[in-house]
């Protein structure tokens, strides 16, 4: 064990040695100092070929596991989808004001349109929308007290004024029948005013000595009296004729009157018909001002979170509640250019991270248009029963396959990381059976920190991620 010792440290050896010689020298002279030399020439070389004979084996190539990508498969890139919970809404202040009252706290159930807090305009509880709202309930009530009668008003008006024209009629009815009595007793005083001429001019023609003069003249007072009654009788029947005529004014000023009185009154009656309708709308809105002070569910549900207190002043906007509905449905939403949008599978299941878990989903619609500037929206619907594990505006990583699998529309898109660049030449390395290849590559867009490769790999080529091997390295891969 001790020979074995110097053997593996000839440093230790020689120093020893050095010192036996050197005694040596003293001792026994010359004799002693060469075969002393020839002793450590002999160690020496055995001590070189000791330590040959010992040197550890050459180590064989390392074998290396490395992560691959099948092309001809469709690839998968991560993205973060946006929670959107449809049934969680936080109910803010539509109108400014101090808190009243607070009808539910937080876990009670409530209905639609139930109120959740009361504002009013100042502390002592006053609301000017709800004073607003009273004047116009009264100015309302008052014109529906009086419509039927204002409305039975117009309607008596306006037969009146039909009466009239019709009583107009009937008067030039029975002018036109006076009108031809009239013109039969004219024809007759005419008849007689000629026999009555005939008789004074025979009178006249016998009046020898003037025996005739005391008769002519009776006959002419007579025909002078007759001669007034056929004027009169002309001057009526001029008046008669002139009033019958449905031409001259008398006929048209009636059916004038009565065509003015009745529009008139259409209009009065429109005019009444609308300051209902102002009123009503006057009302409405002075309801929905003071519903402002009333803030309502506006769903069906359970209050989480109450946000305010009695005695708080609060804006318009300021949050009132949160309340998550007895429905609901969340949906993910994620924003993709568009030809990656059109490229998203939808035979193979984007996978979601939701907590501890992995979920499988498939788009339930991506949109046709830009959504948000130029990107295009892909719409997934989360289970129900993850409803509880997400919160609204939370981001949710997902695997979403790109293309079809084992079909030409598969995109190869690849980390950047993944890609060898030089000055000539873009390379991705390959496994051909457990041996590392390299392919010279074009590459395509890049979105993220993935990179499409548009040329250089064909269907069934498995391409490494790693960048950590080199051409001709023994890797291993699962398959």
């Amino acid at each position: 064990m001790k020979k074995k010792s110097f053997l593996h440290n000839p440093s230790l050896f020689l120093k020893q040695t050095a010192s036996a010689f050197k005694n040596t020298i003293v001792k026994h002279s010359i004799p002693a100092f060469f075969s002393t030399l020839l002793i450590l020439l002999l160690l020496v070389i055995g001590s070189s070929y000791l330590n040959r004979s010992e040197e550890e084996p050459v180590k064989s190539a390392q074998t290396k596991t490395v992560s691959v990508y099948h092309v001809g498969k469709a690839p998968r890139l991560n993205f973060q989808a946006k929670v959107d919970k449809k049934g969680v809404l936080t109910v803010v202040a539509q109108s400014g004001g101090i808190v009243q009252n607070i009808y539910h706290q937080e876990g009670e159930s409530v209905s639609k349109g139930t109120w959740l807090i009361a504002l009013s305009s100042n502390y002592q509880g006053a609301s000017v929308a709800s004073l607003q709202r009273q004047l116009a309930q009264t100015q309302y009530d008052h014109i529906n007290a009086t419509y039927d009668t204002q409305k039975e008003i117009i309607a008596k008006q306006r037969d009146l004024a039909n009466k009239s024209d019709e009583n107009s009629d009937e008067l030039r009815s029975l002018a036109d029948q006076t009108l031809t009595d009239l013109k039969d007793q004219l024809s007759t005083n005419e008849d007689i005013l000629n026999i009555i001429n005939d008789n004074i001019k025979t009178l006249e023609e016998h009046n020898d000595n003037a025996v005739n003069d005391s008769l002519i003249l009776e006959t002419k007072i007579l025909k002078s009296q007759y001669l007034a009654g056929v004027d009169e009788l002309k001057s009526a029947i001029r008046t008669a004729e002139y009033q019958v005529d449905d031409d001259n004014p008398p006929a048209q000023l009636s059916n004038i009157s009565k065509d003015v009185t009745l529009r008139q009154l259409d209009l009065q009656e429109k005019a009444l018909d609308l300051s209902k309708e102002v009123s009503r709308l006057s009302l409405a809105i002075t309801q929905v001002a003071e519903s402002l002070m009333y803030p309502a569910a506006p769903f069906s549900g359970r209050i989480e979170k109450v946000y305010v207190q009695p005695g708080q002043a609060v804006a318009a906007g300021t949050p009132i509640a949160l309340i998550s509905g007895d429905v609901q449905n969340n949906v993910a939403l994620i924003s993709l250019s568009d030809s990656l949008a059109k490229s998203v599978s939808q035979m193979e299941p984007s996978i979601f991270t939701i907590g501890n878990q992995q979920v499988s989903l498939y788009p339930s619609y991506i949109s046709k248009e830009a959504t948000d500037g130029q990107l295009y929206t892909v719409f997934y619907n989360l289970p129900n029963e993850y409803c509880s594990s997400v919160t609204d505006g939370q981001y949710l990583s997902v695997s979403i396959p790109i293309g079809y699998p084992d079909t030409g529309s598969a995109i190869p898109y690849v980390p950047i990381d993944a890609v060898s660049q030089t000055q000539t030449e873009t390379v991705l390395y390959v496994a051909v059976g457990d041996k590392v290849e390299y392919r010279n590559v074009k590459l395509g867009n890049v979105f993220g920190r993935f990179v499409e490769i548009s040329k250089g790999l064909k269907d069934g080529d498995v391409i490494i991620l790693d960048r950590t091997v080199v051409s001709g390295d023994t890797i291993k891969y699962e398959r």
